[in-house]
């Protein structure tokens, strides 16, 4: 599931402008959809969001434009805390940033070791970051592409991707579907 969200752009933007037109805010696999889907999309709608959902690979995303995004997120994370176990389970919260769109990562200020990771930081200074903090990383290549798998706390997953050497894409899944 994790990579299909490193791979999954055709909703995150046109292939002809660097317009973001969704933004993937929770993920949920389809054996847990009856769950999930009334927990995420359902919750997003009462409150006003616009949420919608495109799925692939036994998994499904929940989308939503982009200036509901930090609402969406808060609203999805206060629900998380009052749920039971079977439901927390059923999805994860997600926030992925893609150069070009003019945001900034603001979602992984919260995680210590990642405080200093921002939108214009070189890959070396990045790997110079992993190996400070002593953080185990996983490179995964993808033809011009570099992405950097890091567990930095328990049940938070980071994707920092870099082409040409330059931060180009940040996911972060945070949830209880990823194994602690």
């Amino acid at each position: 599931m994790s990579l299909f969200l490193l791979n999954f752009t055709s909703l995150a933007s046109s292939n002809n402008t660097n317009i973001i037109t969704n933004v993937a805010v929770a993920e949920l696999k389809d054996e847990d959809s009856d769950t999930a889907l009334p927990l995420t999309a359902g919750v997003l709608i009462k409150h006003g969001i616009m949420a919608c959902g495109a799925g692939l690979s036994g998994g499904m995303t929940i989308f939503v434009p982009p200036n509901q995004e930090k609402q969406a997120h808060k609203i999805l994370q206060d629900e998380l805390a009052a749920l039971n176990q079977k439901q927390r389970d059923s999805f994860d919260i997600t926030w992925d940033w893609q150069k070009g769109n003019g945001r900034a990562l603001y979602f992984l200020k919260d995680i210590p070791c990642l405080r200093q990771v921002t939108p214009d930081i070189s890959e070396s200074d990045f790997l110079d970051i992993l190996k400070r903090q002593k953080i185990d990383y996983t490179k995964l290549p993808w033809g011009i592409q570099m992405t950097y798998r890091i567990n930095p706390v328990p049940r938070e997953l980071v994707f920092v991707t870099f082409e040409n050497g330059q931060c180009f894409r940040a996911v972060r899944i945070s949830g209880y579907m990823l194994q602690p």
